[in-house]
């Protein structure tokens, strides 16, 4: 016969015998059930002979016999004894209970992509979605794969007894995207204007937008102040369009007034409720609405004085006559300042920002420049100390290539001096950054030299190392950084990790330099200086700049003109 049905049989026997609590014969036996050791079969059910009798601890009558014990709790192991009891027996009978856990953790595995395949640590375990029960606790890598896709991996911490959710994010690789989806990329007239593609925000211009869908496409951008602008895109799978979105100035409604003010002898000052704004010709916005005093002076002439009335969103126009003033000077003193004047502006005719030469102290210019790859460029520097052949001038300066703004401070000291021939050593140093994350930090140490004829042309060739260090990317993913950060273009060579670290390098550069006075407050200048045959920065081309070209190509150039004072 199977032990199985025996014991069956031998418990159904037992359950017939009889087992009452508080039995009153005399041949009764006592048994207390109490817990041990632990103390965690405390309020555990009690069941003899499988019918429940009340909880740990309790006391019990039995009939002399055999019976079988089961204690048992929620999250515990069960406790099972047969006890043979005897007439008038008491006896303590002790439970001990242990609590039954998790063999491990549980990862719940969730993939962009159904049906993807589940590796833990190498080993496929599943496809997603996944859930991965007694998980050994630890570090243990979590990846998820799946055809036409870049593999997903997270390293995860599990811990005992508890859940850890991962989400894994799979990415097309590009010959799936090529061969699926459209791209469309969009740059506007103005910075960071949201694009909005059918709906739905994609991040700030300029962007490349991949994975759409064929068909049309409304594309839209929208920058607070501007008048949005919007376009419908026809793409195919596989194509590249790319867009310009232009956007107007929304004209804000002028809540002050204007003055203007001409007169026949250009260059003379305008005072405003006595304050110094400008020199004629004159025209500024700003002035709250009513009367104002504007007094005209220059050297020589008569002052004017006359009052204007400012209207809200008006312009008050003034033609001022100024008249000669006929006072007899002292002709000794006219010589000498005419002598002086003719000193000053020699000084000032002989003044250039970049030459060797350096600046007479309180001697100031100030330079604007366009050109490659910095697209404008804005300068001040003036002259501070001197000192028999020694001079140092400072500056300040801002530049911009579009993807990133910098400022900076500049020194130049001349040690050196012969004739029309100078030299100095010079040093920069700044930084800046723009949008999506990018910053960039630059100092520039390097010596000049220069030739100066006749006090107003300057021909300089400077040498100077460059060191950089440039973010394109940020560290973390951004819903609105490049498309360069996550798919870094194949010419490059930069794999991703790479992309959101730091570059950080140095050049050597030469630079040829030729300033020219036009008069003595007005110059002009150009500058060519290259870097060849030295690795590409990254953020002098198209992937991290949309206004570069494809490479780096390590010559570049400024034309600008110079004002002195």
């Amino acid at each position: 016969m199977p032990t199985r049905l025996i014991w069956g049989l031998a418990l159904a026997l037992l359950i017939a015998l009889p087992a009452r609590a508080g039995a009153d014969d005399a041949n009764a036996a006592v048994i207390t059930i109490k817990p041990s050791g632990n103390k965690l079969a405390d309020g555990a059910t009690i069941k003899i002979n499988g019918k429940a009798v009340g909880q740990v601890p309790l006391k019990v009558t039995l009939q002399a016999g055999r019976y079988l014990v089961e204690v048992e709790k929620a999250g515990h192991t069960t406790f099972r004894q047969w006890i043979d009891v005897k007439a008038k027996e008491t006896r303590d009978l002790e439970v001990k209970l242990e609590a039954t856990g998790p063999k491990g953790g549980t990862l719940v595995v969730a993939a962009n992509i159904v049906g993807a395949k589940i590796f833990v640590d190498g080993k496929e375990v599943d496809t997603s979605p996944a859930a991965i029960n007694d998980v050994t606790p630890g570090k243990h890598v979590v990846e998820a794969r799946a055809p036409g896709y870049k593999a997903s991996k997270i390293t995860v911490q599990v811990e005992l007894g508890k859940t850890r959710k991962v989400a894994l994010t799979l990415e097309a690789d590009a010959t799936t995207i090529a061969k699926t989806s459209g791209t469309i990329q969009v740059i506007a007239t103005e910075k960071d204007v949201a694009v909005i593609i059918d709906g739905k925000l994609k991040g700030k211009s300029p962007i490349r937008i991949t994975g759409l869908e064929e068909g049309s496409h409304v594309v839209e951008g929208t920058l607070a102040g501007y008048t949005s602008a919007k376009q419908t895109v026809s793409v195919k799978k596989g194509e590249l369009k790319t867009i310009k979105l232009e956007l107007k100035l929304i004209p804000s409604k002028p809540r002050e007034g204007e003055i203007k003010v001409t007169s026949n002898e250009l260059g003379a000052l305008v005072f405003v409720d006595g304050k110094l704004q400008g020199k004629t010709p004159f025209r500024r916005r700003g002035y709250v609405p009513g009367p104002h005093v504007v007094t005209v002076r220059k050297k020589g002439f008569k002052e004017h004085v006359e009052s204007v009335e400012v209207k809200a969103g008006g312009l008050a126009n003034m033609d001022v006559k100024l008249a000669a003033d006929e006072t007899p000077q002292d002709p000794s003193k006219l010589v000498g300042k005419k002598a002086k004047l003719r000193d000053h502006g020699e000084r000032l005719r002989g003044l250039a920002s970049y030459s060797a030469r350096g600046m007479e102290p309180l001697l100031f210019a100030v330079d604007a420049s366009v050109g490659f790859p910095y697209l404008f460029e804005a300068r001040f520097g003036i002259g501070m100390v001197q000192k028999s052949i020694f001079r140092l001038d400072g500056g300040l300066g801002f530049r911009t290539f579009g993807a990133m703004n910098e400022v900076g401070v500049r020194l130049k000291a001349r040690f050196a001096r012969y004739k029309i021939f100078s030299a100095a050593a010079t040093f920069d140093i700044g930084g800046g950054g723009g949008s999506k994350g990018r910053s960039t930090f630059f100092s520039d140490l390097g010596v000049a030299g220069s030739l100066t004829w006749a006090h107003f042309i300057h021909a300089t060739v400077r040498a100077y190392f460059n060191i950089y260090s440039d973010r394109l990317c940020p560290a973390q993913v951004r819903s609105d950084e490049l498309a360069a950060c996550n798919r870094p273009p194949a010419g490059t060579g930069l794999t991703t990790t790479e992309t959101r670290a730091r570059f950080v390098s140095a050049r050597f550069f030469l630079s040829a330099i030729v300033e020219v006075a036009i008069t003595r407050h007005f110059g002009l200048f150009a500058i060519f200086e290259g870097a060849p045959f030295q690795p590409d920065r990254y953020a002098f081309t198209d992937p991290f700049a949309a206004v570069m070209p494809e490479s780096d190509p390590g010559t570049y150039f400024r034309v600008g003109v110079s004002i002195k004072n």
